[in-house]
């Protein structure tokens, strides 16, 4: 029984890894079937192992081309994430933030990211409401609130990163935020704190007593 029958006859929970890999891969390379691929694929995601290494080793598939190199990063990540969620689905400190957020530290251009909350401050929602530049980016706060609206959460957690990697905030991150937390006020939605993500620290706009 080829792997995708299986799944859809008795269930993901019956498939071991390399199975599940062959059926998110759907297909190989001309030199590597898809099961081959899967194969040599397993070990490594099972070891955890670095993204810079995963990278190389990518690079050295026979026949491994952008695009299926970029589908298995994708997966890597995804996989990544999930499991972040799943060990943190309430957020209680900005360092539940931080856990959550703290890839974006490998960008080059500054990102956005919304935490929506229900009232018992449980995750609803991650979004990821704008991409800038080295130094700066532009928020659409019609687009944040929306969001918040759309997913009938009234508690907003922000987090964005500073690709210089010192997390101290601006002068144009202190005014946004406090713009976003009284327009907020105005909409019934309570921004909660705002985490800067440097490269191995961050900074709580909360903890700074600059949400007050």
């Amino acid at each position: 029984m080829l792997p995708r029958e299986k799944l859809l006859q008795e269930g993901a929970s019956t498939l071991t890894l390399e199975e599940l890999l062959a059926v998110i891969l759907n297909t190989g390379t001309h030199k590597l079937s898809v099961f081959q691929l899967a194969q040599k694929l397993a070990p490594l995601i099972r070891g955890a192992i670095q993204e810079s290494r995963f990278k190389q080793f990518l690079s050295n598939l026979p026949g491994l081309g952008n695009t299926k190199q970029a589908q298995i990063l994708a997966l890597l990540e995804l996989s990544r994430r999930l499991a972040v969620l799943n060990d943190t689905q309430v957020i209680s400190s900005p360092a539940d933030v931080y856990k959550i957020t703290s890839y974006l530290a490998r960008y080059k251009q500054e990102r956005l990211v919304a935490i929506l909350l229900d009232t018992n401050m449980r995750i609803k929602n991650i979004k990821q409401i704008a991409i800038g530049t080295d130094d700066a980016i532009q928020i659409d706060l019609f687009k944040l609130y929306r969001q918040c609206i759309r997913s009938n959460s009234r508690i907003l957690v922000l987090a964005h990163n500073h690709p210089s990697g010192n997390p101290s905030p601006s002068q144009n991150d202190i005014i946004t935020t406090t713009k976003i937390y009284k327009g907020g006020k105005l909409l019934g939605i309570k921004l909660l704190d705002h985490i800067i993500i440097g490269k191995d620290s961050y900074f709580s706009f909360k903890q700074a007593h600059l949400l007050e």
